[in-house]
């Protein structure tokens, strides 16, 4: 049954078996083309990138400082356990 419904058919699925297969191979076509399009634009970023390298600096070293009571943040702390903290350390009033 399938056999007979698809060979009715059949004309039709070919031409549209045959324009997808024209359109993919077009594709294809272009998409090579314009890989090759990308990679001499990386080439040529790459280039200029290398042209205007910035200069690199050391990062420094910080200082070793000492923490005041428990410090600010503390991730076993709560939300609103450290929400207080940092109130206490800007000077505000407890939220309670």
């Amino acid at each position: 049954m399938c056999q007979g419904v698809e060979g009715r058919y059949q004309g039709e699925i070919e031409e549209v078996r045959r324009r997808y297969e024209a359109v993919y191979v077009e594709s294809m076509h272009q998409f090579a083309a314009l890989g090759k399009e990308i990679a001499v634009l990386w080439e040529k970023m790459r280039q200029d990138l290398e042209a205007t390298r910035l200069l690199v600096f050391e990062v420094p070293e910080a200082e070793g400082r000492v923490e005041v009571d428990e410090g600010l943040y503390d991730s076993h702390r709560s939300y609103l356990e450290q929400l207080e903290v940092y109130r206490a350390f800007c000077g505000k009033e407890p939220l309670v």
